[in-house]
Parts: C-alpha cells; sequence; structure tokens
C-alpha cells in the first residue's frame, strides 16, 4: 500500500525532504516526512 511504501521510505526522504525543499521552515519538512 501507499502507506507501506512510505514507511520504506520515510528515513531517506527526510533528507530528500530538505534538499528538494529548502525554502520551507522545519514544521513544513517534518509534516511531509511524516504523513
Amino acid at each position: 500500500s501507499f502507506v507501506d511504501n512510505w514507511v520504506k521510505i520515510g528515513l531517506p526522504a527526510k533528507k530528500k525532504v530538505k534538499e528538494a525543499y529548502p525554502d520551507l521552515g522545519e514544521e513544513l519538512q517534518h509534516a511531509k516526512c511524516e504523513m
């Protein structure tokens, strides 16, 4: 499922989110990682 896949990529996604969305605040970055 989407959730299962998201859990698998969750950790590496955190770094990618910071690189892909450097203009977002920490809270928005965290929200994208945790959703």
